[in-house]
């Protein structure tokens, strides 16, 4: 074995931290970036490319009549989740890809193959201008100074990492019968801080 494989990496000589959950994300890191290296797992789907791509997913999906929660349930993903994949903003599994083929079978195999590889994940710069889009900006900015201080009480100094976060969107009502949507389980890594 290589010292690339990743089969070949001793998890014993990470450095120990406070809990387990630390070596297993630092292992998970290492051997992604081994895939990542090793293989051609990157798109190069940028601009108009991406834009006709993201289309013809949105029309498979549209044919088949179903919502993103339907894909999603079907798929055992989160309906945000699933979203992105139809988006090109998250990289689809082979497993899901063989579920995703039967639930949506207007998709073509050349493109679950396509999503099947790492996207390259940026947003169109008209996609701040939205009003729901800029409104998630705006909680961000208002309440982003209180959520650090505390998570700095809570874990340390760090910075929030998004690598493995997940969301799901769910609808709750308030008193005065206005539907509110709220996130479900969003779950963000925060790794350790190292000191050097």
């Amino acid at each position: 074995m290589s010292g690339n494989d990743p089969k070949s990496i001793d998890m014993s000589r990470l450095p120990a931290y406070k809990d387990s959950n630390t070596v297993t994300m630092l292992g998970r890191v290492l051997l992604t970036g081994w895939r990542t290296f090793v293989s051609e797992a990157s798109t190069i789907l940028t601009g108009q490319e991406k834009n006709e791509f993201v289309r013809r997913l949105l029309a498979a999906k549209k044919a088949s009549g179903l919502s993103f929660d339907d894909i999603a349930s079907q798929c055992q993903l989160s309906n945000v989740y699933c979203a992105q994949l139809f988006y090109n903003q998250a990289q689809l599994t082979a497993s899901t890809a063989s579920k995703l083929k039967l639930i949506v079978p207007q998709l073509q195999e050349s493109d679950l193959l396509e999503m099947q590889k790492v996207p390259v994940r940026f947003p169109s710069s008209e996609l701040a201008q939205d009003p729901t889009v800029y409104r998630l900006h705006e909680i961000v900015l208002m309440y982003g100074q209180s959520l650090k201080a505390v998570m700095a009480e809570k874990f340390g100094d760090g910075i929030m990492s998004a690598i493995d976060f997940q969301i799901a969107m769910e609808e709750a009502f308030c008193d005065q019968n206005q539907t509110t949507i709220q996130p479900a389980n969003p779950l963000p890594a925060f790794p350790p801080r190292k000191y050097h």
